[in-house]
């Protein structure tokens, strides 16, 4: 990623308000997506925690 700490921060809680309002479906779809991504970079742990959640 490129931008320091306080931008991933701010992209972050973007990110997460965001998941408040496309309900419990498209929640847990977009953290499946996200953990796939996570995967496909070499994070594994933070992949499964998310996969498993959706």
């Amino acid at each position: 990623m490129v931008g320091d700490d306080t931008e991933r921060t701010r992209d972050s809680r973007t990110a997460a308000e965001a998941l408040r309002d496309v309900g419990p479906a498209g929640a847990a779809r977009a953290q499946w997506f996200l953990g796939f991504a996570l995967f496909g970079v070499g994070d594994q742990e933070a992949a499964e925690a998310l996969i498993d959640r959706a």
